[in-house]
């Protein structure tokens, strides 16, 4: 519990303390369970740079997952499973995400992609139990694109690529040409992508 001292007011479900008085504050937290699922791809499609993310159903989700540093997101195995532990049991949304990550824009800066979301669906999380759950994202395949780019008859090496999907400017991913004027981008969600150097 927590002591708040002071006389209380209560104004727009917001708790206001005075000079004197006390109160114990308890706040109910809900339980925890665990989330143990499969995605299924398309054929023979491996999982290579694909996440899941979960959040309360009904929740913005948040701008920049980063893989690692979010405890609601979490790399697909090989064969498409994946598990995440100690969620609140209470209805969540399931999506498969392609996380943000670093792009440099020249030898001495670099921006950030947004992430990229499809949601896979909904789960509801019981207290204390393992909820077991497969989605079909057979639908969702993603693919790579291989690109090769020449300026003036040479390899366009070092410039910087961008794939944006089109009517939709905040998804999308990029990358710097090798040597040899060369980038795989992925993976990537199917739909019409533009790209741009």
């Amino acid at each position: 519990a927590w002591v708040v001292k002071g006389p209380l007011s209560k104004s727009s479900g917001k708790i206001q303390v005075a000079a004197e008085g006390e109160l114990a504050v308890v706040i109910a937290l809900p339980g925890a369970g665990s989330l143990a699922g499969r995605v299924e791809l398309a054929g023979d499609a491996r999982p290579s740079g694909l996440h899941v993310f979960v959040r309360r159903s009904g929740a913005e989700r948040p701008q920049i997952p980063w893989s690692g540093v979010s405890p609601n997101l979490v790399a697909l195995e090989s064969d498409g499973r994946f598990t995440l532990n100690d969620l609140p049991a209470v209805p969540h949304t399931v999506s498969l995400c392609v996380p943000s990550r670093d792009v440099p824009t020249s030898p001495n800066s670099g921006t950030s992609t947004q992430p990229i979301f499809r949601e896979l669906g909904d789960v509801a999380i019981r207290q204390g139990q393992v909820t077991r759950e497969t989605f079909d994202a057979t639908g969702l395949t993603p693919g790579t694109v291989d690109v090769r780019a020449r300026l003036n008859g040479e390899a366009a090496a070092g410039l910087v690529l961008r794939m944006t999907l089109v009517d939709e400017q905040w998804e999308w991913i990029g990358g710097v040409l090798d040597a040899n004027g060369a980038h795989v981008l992925g993976p990537l969600f199917p739909g019409k992508w533009k790209v741009s150097l």
